[in-house]
């Protein structure tokens, strides 16, 4: 019976101390925060065991000049990668990558751009990613509320914050155009922007199909009468630091945005027309510029639409011909331009032709950097007066209505189908400026690339209906300043003519099918959005652009002018048809 009592005892003293011990065991356990240079305070959590632990990020900062980028909280040396609360208090130090960068504020967007790590003086580049807001659209990095230009890498940290355009019911509308915002460093007024100097810019496309962040660049004025004569609406020139791949093209640095010229071009459709013509359906002209039209914001006010595009030059891409200096037949791209002798020296910058009313300018070699490539002057006028010669002898053959001599020198096949798409298109500019030539090392001299058709398809000087010909006839008797001496004698030979008429016949289905598909009914209605509010803007600053009472009063006349344009252009078409059966 003792026995059997001790036992009991025993058991009730063993229960005691278990729960005793038991009793001692925590329920939970704190998880501290040490933020070390941040002066961010974390409040201590309280978890049980096992319950999901959920980490604080701490934002990256700025302090004594360095970035200091959060990487992960850490546990006695190592990284804390615990998903539950063990059994235990744990308290969890911030763990920094200091160096010098540069911080991206994306508020009120919620995507995060990492910092971007240089050393002091290094190239730097904005980065890929472009913040979305809801309502808003990105349009550059801004610091102290001025565009910032990426350059090189100061010589401390900065922050840039992303700066956003407000979408509203105005002018700053959501299209089916790309949106391309230019910056100007400093905010450096445009009334002040001219032709001869460049200004350092930060460039930035936005649009469903391509995005371009923040490219550096340099911007000026361009264009002669475009730029002195067409109102407030002017043309721009764009180099970029780097070469760049806009919508997909050849990548390069050089870039231009047209105006349209309102004053003519009542649709700012005929420079997009005409090269797409060039590329699409004269197929003998072998290299004319790709463009896109886009919205232009400067310093984030909005400019109208314009027309960005590949500006002409010697490029593997572009005019792709190996220009040398100091060689003599070597390949050189030369343009027919009345404003040739504000360019400079006569025998240096451009050369003249017996014959011919206005100078041809050397576009390349390019004069101005003859110093740099290490030749004399006179080797370089060597360079001038022998592409002088070469095309003094085909153009003179011309007038001469020597046709044999004519097409030893030159690519006919490019000269018919540059007087095709002049011809067809009514372009004031053929004898006046803008008239592309380039000679192949070694070979023959091409007519291209096509450039500048603001006056022209029913907007031309002088006889504006659809039928006769005129830049071989008319266009010397619409204006006293114009003249196409090349075709007029051309078009005298009854060779080349047949060639034309010929070569018309081959390409008439494939520009009735152009002019159908691209200015269709659906094209329109898609665009008149943008192209209405560009009219509606300009209108209320300049009278000689028109009056347009609201945005959808210019959508309906820009819509009206489109239907109107396809219609003169297969009006066109069909007098060519008529022209080319009554001769063939």
């Amino acid at each position: 019976m003792i026995r059997f009592l001790q036992k009991i005892i025993l058991s009730i003293t063993t229960m005691s101390l278990i729960i005793i011990v038991v009793g001692c065991i925590p329920s939970t356990y704190t998880l501290s925060f040490e933020a070390g240079p941040h002066n961010r305070v974390f409040e201590d959590v309280i978890l049980s065991r096992n319950d999901p632990v959920t980490l604080p990020d701490i934002e990256h900062f700025i302090l004594d000049g360095k970035v200091h980028q959060f990487l992960y909280w850490s546990y006695k040396g190592s990284r804390f990668s615990n998903d539950q609360m063990p059994s235990k208090n744990i308290h969890l130090v911030a763990v920094y990558d200091i160096y010098k960068g540069i911080l991206f504020k994306t508020t009120p967007s919620s995507i995060k751009i990492e910092p971007l790590k240089a050393n002091e003086g290094s190239r730097i580049y904005a980065p890929d990613i472009i913040p979305l807001v809801t309502g808003y659209v990105f349009s550059g990095w801004i610091k102290d509320s001025k565009p910032y230009i990426f350059d090189r890498m100061p010589n401390e940290s900065i922050t840039l914050t992303a700066d956003y355009l407000f979408v509203d019911n105005h002018y700053n509308q959501l299209t089916t155009l790309p949106k391309m915002f230019i910056n100007l460093e400093d905010n450096y007024n445009l009334n002040n922007v001219d032709k001869d100097n460049y200004i350092n810019a930060q460039i930035t496309i936005t649009s469903d199909a391509y995005k371009l962040s923040s490219a550096t660049a340099e911007f000026k004025g361009r264009g002669n009468g475009s730029w002195f004569g067409s109102g407030p609406k002017k043309g721009y020139r764009i180099k970029f630091t780097s070469r760049e791949s806009l919508f997909g093209l050849a990548s390069n640095r050089h870039w231009v945005i047209l105006a349209g010229a309102n004053f003519y071009d009542t649709t700012l459709l005929r420079n997009s027309i005409a090269f797409n013509l060039a590329n699409n359906v004269f197929s003998n002209i072998e290299y004319t510029t790709s463009a896109q039209h886009v919205e232009v914001y400067i310093n984030s006010l909005y400019q109208g639409v314009y027309l960005l595009a590949e500006h002409v030059r010697v490029d593997d891409q572009r005019v792709n011909i190996k220009s040398e200096f100091g060689i003599l037949d070597t390949g050189y791209l030369i343009e027919y331009d009345a404003y040739g002798e504000a360019e400079g020296e006569m025998g240096v910058a451009y050369f003249r032709v017996n014959g011919y009313k206005y100078p041809f300018v050397m576009k390349s070699p390019d004069f101005e950097d003859y110093l740099e490539s290490g030749i004399t002057l006179d080797q370089y006028k060597a360079q001038v007066n022998f592409i002088k010669n070469y095309v003094t002898t085909a153009f003179s053959a011309a007038l001469n209505k020597d046709l044999e001599t004519f097409l030893s020198y030159v690519d006919i096949d490019s000269f018919v189908d540059m007087y095709l798409l002049h011809e067809l298109l009514k372009s004031t500019d053929t004898g006046w400026s803008s008239f592309f030539m380039y000679k192949k090392p070694g070979g023959k001299l091409y007519a291209g690339p096509a450039w500048d058709f603001d006056a022209s398809m029913g907007k031309n000087r002088g006889d504006q209906s659809p039928y006769g010909y005129y830049v071989s006839n008319q266009v010397m008797q619409s204006s006293d300043f114009t003249a196409s001496e090349l075709y007029i004698s051309l078009m005298q030979i009854p060779e080349f003519r047949l060639m034309v008429l010929s070569r018309w016949q081959v390409v008439s289905i494939a520009y009735k099918s152009f002019v159908s598909n691209f200015l269709s009914t659906t094209y329109i209605n898609a665009n008149r959005l943008a192209f209405g509010i560009n009219f509606y803007r300009w209108s209320n600053q300049d009278p000689s652009y028109g009056y347009y009472s609201t945005i959808n009063n210019a959508m309906s006349i820009w819509a009206s002018d489109v239907h109107g344009l396809r219609n003169w252009m297969l009006e066109r078409a069909n007098w060519f048809d008529n022209e080319a059966s009554s001769h063939l």
